[in-house]
């Protein structure tokens, strides 16, 4: 049967048996995007800030915790009734993904200007590269359907400002950032 077909026409068909066999058992390539948020890369602060945002209105943890280093600190304000503890990394993982599931809505707003550089007296900001963005005024609205019978429990925060620190990734290209530290005022 092989006698009359050359090398080259044999070797065609085999490709072709091979791709239309390879499909049918790993299927076809997708074609359609992956859903779910849409995230900017990380390579300014600027934009892990608002990758933060998405992460938080989309309560996805994923997201959150690719904004986050590894050595991430949150220092609440004297205000917030926390004291003064911090929380690593771990928990406050721990406690975002607890408010990601336990309420219906979230919507963040974080007004701050650009970015600069850490010169200031700051204990998460002592390496160089780090940058530094104040948020001037924080806003978020958590809505919770499921608190009360009388109807949706809405928690309402306007004008906490918090600093933000950032570190760069070490062996990116181009430069990638987390938020090392955010600390409220």
């Amino acid at each position: 049967m092989w006698k009359g077909i050359s090398a080259a026409t044999a070797t065609v068909l085999l490709v072709v048996v091979f791709i239309s066999c390879s499909e049918r058992v790993m299927g076809p390539e997708p074609t359609a995007k992956r859903s779910g948020p849409e995230y900017l890369p990380p390579t300014t602060p600027e934009n892990v800030l608002e990758n933060l945002q998405t992460a938080y209105e989309e309560k996805d943890i994923d997201g959150y915790a690719a904004c986050l280093d590894p050595d991430f600190v949150f220092v609440p304000s004297r205000s917030s009734g926390m004291g003064s503890s911090t929380l690593d990394r771990a928990e406050d993982l721990q406690s975002t993904r607890r408010m990601f599931e336990a309420v219906d809505d979230i919507r963040i707003t974080l007004t701050h200007g650009r970015s600069t550089s850490s010169t200031m007296e700051h204990p998460y900001a002592e390496e160089d590269g780090h940058r530094v963005i104040d948020v001037s005024n924080v806003w978020i609205r958590i809505v919770d359907s499921d608190a009360t019978q009388d109807g949706p429990l809405v928690h309402e925060v306007n004008g906490d400002q918090a600093r933000f620190v950032f570190r760069p990734i070490g062996g990116t290209s181009p430069i990638e950032y987390q938020i090392v530290c955010q600390q409220e005022f």
